[in-house]
């Protein structure tokens, strides 16, 4: 399974929420989109945009990011359509350093993803936390 949509599914069960593997099949028909039908990383300027469309509709984002700005998401976009998500999507609250936890990290190294409760050890670019809309 694919390390971000792993991520995704720990935060929701974090937050006593199931996923099911429809979920799952619309991810990665959401990833297809944005990658073609090749079976690579998944580009993280297209992470919040994938979440938010397989969140519940009582749940949003929040969104901190060092490092990367819009612009460096897309100038690394590699099609049309990462550029068009890139271009959509909010990345939320530009920091010094990553606070926000529980969240899903993204880490610069490994290009990896994943959830935990504190923010982890090495360098995340960005942290995506899912929220109940009050």
């Amino acid at each position: 399974m694919n390390c971000v949509y792993e991520a995704f599914r720990e935060h929701m069960k974090h937050l006593g929420l199931y996923t099911f593997p429809e979920d799952y099949n619309a991810y990665l028909l959401l990833k297809r989109l944005t990658h073609g039908h090749q079976p690579q990383f998944t580009f993280g300027g297209v992470v919040p945009w994938l979440y938010q469309w397989l969140l519940p509709d009582s749940y949003s984002l929040k969104i901190q990011h060092t490092l990367y700005q819009w612009d460096n998401w897309m100038y690394s976009a590699e099609n049309d359509w990462q550029r068009l998500v890139v271009y959509e999507t909010d990345y939320g609250e530009y920091v010094d350093q990553i606070t926000l936890a529980p969240s899903v990290y993204l880490m610069l190294s490994h290009q990896h993803a994943l959830f935990s409760e504190s923010v982890p050890a090495g360098i995340p670019v960005m942290a995506i936390q899912i929220r109940r809309v009050s």
